[in-house]
C-alpha cells in the first residue's frame, strides 16, 4: 500500500481525466445535500451502487483522483475556507474525506472525528468574530459538529470493547478540554446574526452551538471517568505502563502550554491570561503529585493525577491559542474594513489563483497512468 501511495507523486492526469473528475465532484455535490437529520451512517445516503461496490481503499483512491483532477492549488486554497465560501464544499467533501479514508484503526478514526468537530467550532468562531453567522449557517455547523462527535463516541466505544481503555481515557480527556475551551470562546463572541463587538458579559451561553459543545464535553468527561476507573483497576504492570505513558504525554503538554502562553501573552486579555496561567500552575502541581505517587508505586493514583494535569494544561494551551487567534482575526477584519473597495478580498483572490495554472501543478508529476489503473492499484 505504501508503495502505491508513493507512486501517486509520479502520476499525471490527462485533460479528459481532469474534466471527468470535476464532473464527478459537481454531480456528487448537487445530489448529496447537507444532512440535517439526526446522525446516521453515511452509507445510507450514498447511491446504491456506491454502497455495494466501493470499499474503503477504493474510496481513498477515488478521493485522491478527485483531488488530483481538481489540481493541488484548489485543494490547498479550500483548506482555510468557511461555510458560504465558494471552495468550502471541496474542503468538506474532498479534503476531509481523503483524510478519513487514510485513517486506519479506531483510534485514528476517533482522533480525526475529534479534529473535524473542533474544526467546525473554529469555523463558527471565525464567522462569529466577523458577525457573519446567520441561524441557517449555524444550524448546518451544529449538524456537522454533532455528526463528528457522534462518530467519535462510537469509535471510543469500540476502543473500550477492545480493551484499549487507556487510549479511550486519553482521547476523551483531551476532547473534553478542547470542547470546554471552545465553549468559553463562543460565549465571548457576538450572538448569531449580530455585528456587535465581542461580548464579554458571558450572556451568550444560551446559544445552541455553545450548549451542544458543553453537552458533548460533559459526555466526554463521563467517558473519561469510566475509562480511568477501568485503567486503574487493571493489572499493576499495565497500570504502571499507563501512568508512565500519561506522565510523558503530560510533560510535553506542559511545555507546549507554557510556550503558547509566552508566545501569545501580548494578545490575551488580562483575565484570560490569568485564568490560563492559573490552569498551568495547577497542572504543574498535579504533575508533581503524580511523580511522587508513581515513585511510591501508587500507579492508579498517579495515572489520575497525570490525567488531570494533562487536562488543565490542555485547557491552558487551547485557551491561549484560541483567544489569540480570535483577537488576530478581529484585527484583520478591522484592517479589511479600512481598505479601499476590493482590497479586502486580495488574500482570498490570491489563494484562488494558486490553481490558476493547472499545468504548473501537473508539471510536478511525471508518469502517465489512467484513472482506472490508479484505482485498481490503490484498491489492492
Amino acid at each position: 500500500m505504501k508503495r502505491h501511495l508513493r507512486s501517486i507523486t509520479t502520476i499525471t492526469l490527462t485533460n479528459a481525466e481532469r474534466g471527468a473528475g470535476r464532473d464527478v465532484l459537481r454531480a456528487h455535490l448537487d445530489q448529496t445535500p447537507v444532512r440535517m437529520a439526526t446522525p446516521t451512517r453515511q452509507h445510507q445516503q450514498r447511491s446504491s451502487w456506491l454502497s455495494l461496490t466501493i470499499t474503503r481503499p477504493m474510496m481513498a483512491a477515488l478521493a485522491i483522483i478527485l483531488a488530483l483532477s481538481l489540481g493541488g492549488g484548489t485543494a490547498y486554497a479550500a483548506a482555510d475556507t468557511l461555510p458560504g465560501d465558494t471552495l468550502y464544499p471541496v474542503k468538506i467533501h474532498v479534503n476531509e474525506r481523503l483524510r478519513a479514508a487514510a485513517a486506519i484503526g479506531a483510534e485514528a478514526d476517533a482522533t480525526l472525528d475529534g479534529e473535524l468537530a473542533v474544526r467546525r467550532l473554529d469555523e463558527a468562531a471565525r464567522l462569529r468574530a466577523r458577525g457573519a453567522t446567520d441561524p441557517a449557517t449555524q444550524a448546518r455547523i451544529v449538524e456537522r459538529f454533532e455528526r463528528h462527535m457522534h462518530r467519535m463516541e462510537q469509535r471510543i466505544t469500540k476502543l473500550e470493547a477492545n480493551g484499549k481503555t487507556d487510549a479511550a481515557a486519553a482521547l476523551s480527556e483531551a476532547m473534553d478540554a478542547r470542547l470546554r475551551a471552545h465553549a468559553e470562546l463562543l460565549t465571548s463572541l457576538p450572538p448569531v446574526g449580530t455585528n456587535t463587538p465581542h461580548d464579554t458579559t458571558g450572556d451568550n451561553d444560551g446559544d445552541v452551538l455553545t450548549r451542544a459543545t458543553l453537552r458533548r464535553a460533559d459526555a466526554m468527561a463521563r467517558i473519561r471517568v469510566q475509562n480511568e476507573d477501568a485503567v486503574t483497576q487493571g493489572n499493576p504492570p499495565d497500570v504502571r505502563a499507563a501512568a508512565e505513558g500519561r506522565r510523558d504525554a503530560t510533560a510535553k503538554k506542559l511545555d507546549a502550554a507554557a510556550a503558547a502562553l509566552a508566545a501569545h501573552a501580548d494578545r490575551l486579555d488580562a483575565s484570560v491570561r490569568a485564568d490560563a496561567e492559573a490552569r498551568l500552575t495547577a497542572a504543574r502541581e498535579l504533575f508533581a503529585t503524580g511523580e511522587v505517587q508513581l515513585t511510591s508505586a501508587e500507579y492508579g493514583a498517579a495515572f489520575r493525577s497525570f490525567q488531570q494535569a494533562h487536562h488543565e494544561a490542555q485547557r491552558a494551551l487551547h485557551t491561549a491559542r484560541l483567544r489569540a487567534r480570535a483577537d488576530a482575526a478581529g484585527d484583520a477584519d478591522e484592517q479589511d474594513a479600512q481598505q479601499p473597495d476590493g482590497a479586502a478580498d486580495a488574500r482570498g483572490d490570491a489563494a484562488v489563483e494558486l490553481d490558476a495554472d493547472p499545468d504548473a501543478v501537473r508539471a510536478r508529476i511525471n508518469a502517465n497512468a489512467s484513472a482506472r489503473t490508479r484505482l485498481r492499484l490503490l484498491a489492492e
